[in-house]
């Protein structure tokens, strides 16, 4: 698992990554005291990128990058809420689909 040397690069793989499979796809953060190093990993068990930093300024790109994934997974969730919750016609048109049973 090599580590990404830029940033640009990291977050274009990690994007296109979350974009492919959202529901697969995981990010986590690791914070080492004894190296101050903070690693970043976005996997879905086959495709695995890694980026380690050991610079402050880097902090805030990682907390940027890992709000923008967080806003992604919240879309989606709600999109596919909205999904279960109508019935969409061939053309298009949604059809909230009742919870309430028939009198």
């Amino acid at each position: 698992m090599p580590y990404y040397q830029t940033w640009e690069e990291f977050t274009r793989a990690a994007e296109k990554l979350y974009l492919t499979d959202p529901m697969k796809v995981r990010v986590v953060l690791k914070y080492r005291h004894c190296d101050s190093n903070l690693c970043i990993k976005v996997t879905d068990n086959i495709v695995c990128l890694q980026y380690k930093t050991d610079q402050a300024q880097d902090v805030k790109k990682i907390e940027k990058l890992h709000g923008k994934l967080m806003r992604l997974m919240k879309l989606a969730f709600q999109i596919l809420s909205f999904m279960d919750l109508c019935h969409v016609t061939e053309a298009g048109a949604c059809n909230i689909i009742s919870a309430q049973k028939p009198i």
